[in-house]
């Protein structure tokens, strides 16, 4: 009698030309969808990062409902930004611009890592200095830039319709 064995092997999906450059895409929607490792709102972003960055605020006509005014919040310190953006109903971080490395994502990751421990941090392998993360749908990517082998700069632009 044959057995037939399958092999089922595990590893991040690395595709090319998706996101908003050429550059290597790796799917980790898990991580995307809560890289900062909470439920994202404006209080708890302030209240875990309030010490390091300053926030300010607009309001923001929704563009569906005409009556309902949204917030647009924004936090920074030096060329470092997070914006959030806030609705009746949730909070989305709309776009970040991260060079402080006492801005912690979800599994440690922050500015000054080496590749191979951001490798470790995502379970993924690392072959060029700049990369990204995403989740399937392509709404939540994140660009992760090396500069002689340390992460030195975490962009994220979401989708927001």
């Amino acid at each position: 009698m044959k057995h037939l064995f399958l092999l089922v092997l595990c590893v991040p999906v690395m595709v090319w030309g998706q996101g908003s450059s050429e550059l290597p895409y790796m799917l980790k929607d898990t991580w995307a969808s809560n890289a900062f490792g909470f439920p994202m709102n404006v209080k708890t972003f302030k209240k875990i990062f309030g010490d390091i960055l300053t926030p300010s605020m607009k309001l923001v006509r929704n563009k569906y409902d005409s009556t309902q005014i949204d917030t647009a919040y924004s936090f920074s310190k030096g060329r470092t930004k997070v914006e959030i953006y806030h609705t009746a109903t949730k909070d989305m971080v709309q776009s970040a611009f991260i060079e402080n490395e006492k801005i912690k994502l979800r599994n440690g990751i922050q500015i000054g890592l080496t590749k191979p421990e951001v490798e470790k941090a995502l379970n993924i392998k690392i072959t060029t200095d700049k990369f990204q993360v995403g989740d399937i749908d392509h709404r939540q990517v994140y660009q992760f830039n090396f500069l002689k082998e340390k992460l030195i700069l975490i962009t994220f632009e979401g989708f927001l319709d």
